[in-house]
């Protein structure tokens, strides 16, 4: 099988500029937290010193990739179309970044994200939908009394 030299080429390009792009640039300053994050609770999530331990890593670590994802939006503000998707992202993200970096190295104990508590509540929100489709009164009440037992 032989392959074509014009779409080895464009791949390449492709690739090649995808790599340099300036959003993914971004997208992997938060990237490099998430696995901070994962490293740790992998490691010394069973311990219970978890949240001290977890605080004085982010302060080693995360704390110099926020700082440097701050820098990278002040430089790519400047530069951005204010009406593109990144110009509207950066200009988002500018003024919550500081509020963050705050927040999240102040406390070992606050999460980066909040997709655990998005699990925990997505079966109260299904079973909503049921009682709104299927009309099952008896069962919806049933299953949020005990939701509001935990």
């Amino acid at each position: 099988m032989k392959t074509d030299p014009q779409k080895l080429d464009f791949w390449s390009n492709f690739w090649g500029s995808v790599r340099s792009s300036r959003a993914l640039i971004g997208f992997n300053y938060c990237a490099k937290l998430y696995v901070i994050e994962k490293d740790l609770k992998q490691q010394h999530s069973q311990e219970c010193n978890y949240y001290t331990k977890r605080y004085e890593k982010r302060l080693e670590e995360s704390k110099s990739i926020i700082d440097e994802f701050m820098a990278y939006v002040d430089r790519e503000l400047e530069n951005a179309v204010p009406r593109s998707a990144l110009g509207k992202a950066l200009a988002y993200i500018k003024p919550l970044l500081q509020s963050f970096k705050n927040v999240f190295l102040e406390d070992g104990i606050i999460e980066i994200d909040n997709n655990s508590a998005e699990r925990l509540i997505r079966a109260l929100v299904i079973g909503r939908k049921i009682v709104l489709t299927k009309k099952a009164y008896l069962k919806y009440y049933h299953s949020l009394r005990t939701y509001l037992k935990i």
